[in-house]
């Protein structure tokens, strides 16, 4: 289970739009909305592309994506 808020926030600090980042991920913003809800995983090579594209550090890697 991703921090949702945690994602959206980062994504918002960059300054980027959810159909921005869905078409960075190659997948749909319906698709994109569904994973930020928990409701589909996002797959690893998800996860690096978004850790590229949003500058994470590896705090908030761990913190977003893998901590419960």
């Amino acid at each position: 289970m991703i921090n949702s808020e945690m994602l959206l926030d980062a994504i918002k600090r960059c300054g980027y739009r959810l159909d921005h980042v869905a078409q960075h991920l190659s997948i749909t913003r319906q698709r994109l909305s569904d994973k930020i809800k928990n409701k589909a995983e996002f797959k690893i090579g998800e996860i690096q592309l978004l850790v590229k594209l949003l500058h994470l550090t590896d705090e908030e890697i761990i913190t977003i994506f893998f901590a419960n």
